[in-house]
């Protein structure tokens, strides 16, 4: 992209988009490597688009790609292994009277809870398969929406705080150290989501300036020749927020992750970043 190699810069797109796509969808570890390798693939999107590289073939072409993935049905796909992984685990466990490297961490080491998995119930394994079961079905029941991914991550935020107090009895012991931190998993993706929406309208952003001059006023312009619709904020369902700065500069940005609208305004220090605090601005939170 520095050099103007703009054959070079879209065949790199292409490949970081290939393994975003394919890079493990089945396991939340895959998915969430996947999640990664879309960002340096929307920080190239993006680098070039502030260098005016792309024509307007390219802008269709990386359109489409983006649209290849879909981070919410993406998280359905890997709640579905994940809900079976745990309950296989709770059957090594059964066989192996709870004593397993990696699993049973430090449980171990505490006499109480040594006893507890010696005599452990058979009946008790399928208790606790019976909570995880539970919670990995009410994640995906929750409604389809642009903000599905918000949605379940804010559900499972309350079920791991119950899976937390539930584990302190003997019956639940194992709950809270098989499930993964899916709340985590939810807002990486509503991130990614976000990341994708915000490029396939900086996209067609750029194919209006390139075919009228200037940058339209208001994202509705878009509609239909651009894009056949404003991809919504996946935090709030709403439209994207945009504002048009200058002919050939506009702001595009999120709600972000607090849920407050700041007018485009980012994080002012490290500290309000790591609390999530302040907008998700299109291309400066990439870089």
């Amino acid at each position: 992209i520095t050099l103007g190699e703009r054959e070079v810069a879209r065949e790199c797109v292409g490949v970081l988009g290939q393994l975003a796509r394919y890079i493990g969808r089945d396991f939340l570890v895959g998915a969430l490597v996947g999640v990664a390798v879309q960002q340096r693939e929307l920080v190239l999107i993006g680098e070039g688009l502030d260098r005016n590289l792309w024509t307007d073939e390219d802008l269709i072409w990386m359109d489409g790609k983006l649209q290849e993935i879909a981070w919410d049905e993406v998280l359905q796909e890997v709640l579905s292994w994940e809900a079976l992984a745990a309950l296989q685990t709770f059957d090594v466990l059964r066989a192996n009277k709870g004593h397993v490297p990696g699993i049973t961490g430090g449980v171990e080491s505490d006499p109480w809870q040594s006893i507890v998995l010696r005599f452990y119930p058979s009946g008790w394994y399928d208790g606790n398969k019976a909570a995880i079961a539970r919670l990995y079905r009410e994640l995906q029941d929750v409604p389809e929406g642009t903000s599905r991914l918000w949605r379940q991550r804010t559900l499972a935020q309350r079920q791991e705080a119950e899976l937390e107090a539930m584990s302190r009895r003997p019956s639940r012991v194992f709950t809270a150290r098989i499930t993964a931190s899916l709340s985590r998993a939810c807002e990486a993706m509503t991130k990614a989501e976000i990341g994708a929406s915000q490029a396939r309208i900086a996209i067609a952003l750029e194919r209006y300036r390139l075919s009228r001059g200037a940058l339209p006023r208001r994202l509705s312009e878009l509609v239909p020749e651009f894009r056949p619709e404003v991809p919504r904020d996946p935090v709030d369902g709403k439209l994207m927020r945009y504002r048009r700065l200058a002919a050939d500069e506009g702001l595009l940005w999120s709600v972000g992750l607090d849920e407050v609208d700041d007018g485009g305004r980012e994080p002012a220090t490290v500290l309000d970043r790591n609390k999530q605090k302040g907008d998700r601005v299109w291309g400066d939170w990439a870089r």
